[in-house]
Parts: C-alpha cells; structure tokens; sequence
C-alpha cells in the first residue's frame, strides 16, 4: 500500500524540485549565443559604440527593451561580461514572475495543497529553465503579464495597483508587439472599477494622469516606428511579413498549415506539444491539438469573473500569435500557468482523487527535472570540458 505523503513533505519535495531545476537553468549564463540573441546583441553594440539604433547599416525597427538592457551592461563593461549580465538580470526577472504566479494561484484560491506544486510544474518546464537565461524577452514578458494578472485579479484596486497595471501593459507592449491586446482586458476591467466606483472623482482625473504617462514611451516608439517604415530604409522588420506576404499567408502559418519563410520549421498549433513535451523541435497536430483542448477546458467548467478573465487574455495573446504568423514553443511559455491552472481545473470537475493528482504533479515534475540533469551533464561535456 503506498504511503500518503503529509503536505509539509509535499512541499519540501516541490521546492526542492524548483531549486534543482532553476540552478539548472544556470547553466544557460554562460552558452553561445543562439538565434535571436545575435541581433540583440549587435543592436545594444550599435547603440553603445555610434549612439544608433541600427542594423546591419539601417535603421531597425526591432523591440527596443532587450537591446536596451544589454547595452546598459556593456556601457561598463566588455561584451561578454554583458551578456552574462543580462542574462543574470533575466533569472531574477523570471524568478520575480514566479512569485506573481504564486500569489495568482493564491488569488485564484487554488487549494494550499496544490499551490506549490503547480508552481512546481511551472518552473520545472524545459522552456521555462532554458528561457530564462536567454538574452530573449521571454523572461520580461512572463514576469510583466503576471505581475498585471495578479493585479487585474483582486477584487478592489487603488491607485497604485492601477499604475501598476498601466506600467506592466506598457512594459508588455515595448518587449513584443503582439502584447499589445493586453490592452483589452485592461480596458474592461477599467470600465468595470468605474462603473463601481463612480466616474466622476479626483482618483479619476489621477488614473487618466498614469495613462498618460505610461502611453508615452509606446506613443514615441509607434512615432519613430512610423518614421522609419514610410522611409522603407529599416534592417530588420516585423512589419515586412505583412507588407510581402498579406495578412492571409500570415494567419496560416500562424495557426501552423504552412510554414512561415522567415523560420526554419512549422510553427503555431502543431508546436504547442513541445511546451509540455521536451523534444527539440517537436511539431504534431496529433498531440498539439488534444493538449491545447485540454489546457483551456477548464476554464470553461468553472465560469467566473477571475476565469474569465484568464480565459481572455489566454485566447487574445494566442490568436495575436496567428495574426501574426508566428507561434514558437517558448512564444506559448508567459501563458504556461494559465494553462496549468486550467488543467488543475479540469481534474477537479472529473473529481480525480486529490492524492492521485498530488502524486502524478510530483511524478510529472520529478520526470521533468530528471531530464535536465541529463542535459546538464550534455551541456557541459558539450562547453565546458577541458
């Protein structure tokens, strides 16, 4: 007969689990550069030595705040010290979002039993450890999109939760343009407070002030965007897939039918699987499409406004990923809890014994953590040994 675990050791074992895995996310600090990272990388070297946002001789339109932070390493110190800094400074970025997700769970009144442990299942996740010790946004935009759900979340907002909200949708917005749905659910949670609160106060003529405020630096960036597209003389441009190839080409291979040209594989619905599956570029409507069903049901069972909301921002953030012909596993990974919540939701309406579920979320997590062990030694048999 299997012994039940206490929900002390339960949680010991998670955390234990979480601080395996995040030490084993160290390991990214000190790998090649991959993708992305190289154009980061040559635009902070622009901005630092000719006090230009540039690439490859012209102007770029390219998400400023990655570049950005970057270059404010490198303004001190060399090259590779600032890479490893930034990437530093994105562990601790991610480790911030962990903690919004935690009190998320807690605002969601996810059970005290399983609070840890689905966390857990967060940080254990292979795009998680490999994310967020990569100079890419990923780790900005899962921290910012909870620290604005935690605060959407509670019942009764003041002026500085609002800031907040304003300040993160801001910060989401500048780090990758298809942030900028978020812009929706903001609104209607602002009408919502309004209309509870009444319109006509001082805290109102505050709360237009902090939109004000926050919109600017997004309003100069559409300025200098602007600008530079009507020129035609930008490096690298996101706008171009839509200028080359329609909003039709775009939508079908976001959704993941074709293959988009700027990418190397399929992307969009059959590269959902690889966010729960860790195989290297794993692309399967077979797997894709029960696990993306599953991972959003449960929201539907328990209709409330805190789901609802949930629900929401998952579908818009996703459907701006189709509209704009992209979808990468790591792409999917600022949504992994909303997903994990709504699975936890799901077991709950198929009343799944609470001991079994316990015991396959640990199970899950341990398989998980086991598999980046065995990375780690790749890893450093493949950088490291002398």
């Amino acid at each position: 007969m299997i012994k039940r675990l206490t929900e002390n050791k339960l949680i010991y074992i998670s955390i234990f689990l979480m601080l395996v895995s995040l030490l084993s996310s160290l390991r990214g600090l000190f790998t090649p550069l991959h993708g992305d990272e190289f154009t980061y990388v040559s635009l902070a070297e622009s901005m630092v030595k000719n006090g230009e946002f540039v690439l490859n001789g012209s102007a770029s339109t390219v998400i400023p705040i990655v570049p950005s932070i970057i270059a404010c390493f490198h303004f001190f110190t060399s090259l590779e010290t600032s890479i490893i800094l930034s990437r530093a400074l994105q562990f601790m970025i991610a480790l911030i979002g962990l903690f919004y997700v935690y009190k998320s769970f807690k605002i969601l009144k996810v059970t005290d039993k399983f609070v840890l442990p689905l966390l857990c299942l967060v940080a254990v996740n292979s795009n998680f450890i490999v994310g967020i010790t990569k100079v890419y946004p990923d780790s900005i935009l899962f921290c910012f999109l909870w620290i604005l759900l935690f605060h959407l979340l509670k019942k009764e907002k003041g002026l500085t939760s609002w800031f907040i909200i304003f300040m993160s949708c801001a910060a989401l917005v500048l780090t990758r343009y298809s942030y900028a749905v978020i812009g929706l659910p903001v609104l209607i949670e602002l009408i919502r407070h309004l209309k509870r609160h009444g319109l006509w106060r001082p805290q109102t003529v505050i709360m237009i002030l902090m939109i004000v405020v926050t919109s600017l630096p997004i309003l100069l960036w559409v300025y200098y965007v602007s600008s530079i597209e009507s020129e035609q003389v930008n490096g690298i441009s996101y706008f171009n897939r839509f200028k080359n190839h329609g909003l039709w080409y775009n939508v079908q291979a976001g959704l993941g039918f074709i293959q988009h040209h700027e990418v190397g594989k399929i992307n969009g619905i059959p590269a959902f699987a690889s966010l729960f599956i860790p195989i290297t570029g794993l692309r399967t409507w077979f797997l894709s499409v029960p696990l993306l069903i599953v991972s959003l049901t449960g929201l539907f069972f328990y209709i409330n406004t805190k789901n609802n909301l949930l629900l929401l921002v998952a579908m818009l953030i996703m459907l701006s990923f189709v509209f704009a012909g992209t979808g990468f596993s790591r792409y999917w990974l600022p949504l992994l809890p909303v997903f994990i919540y709504s699975i936890y939701l799901l077991f709950r309406k198929l009343n799944v014994s609470t001991v079994w579920l316990t015991y396959g979320v640990i199970l899950l997590s341990m398989i998980y953590v086991l598999n980046e062990l065995r990375l780690n030694i790749m890893v450093y048999h493949k950088y490291f040994e002398l």
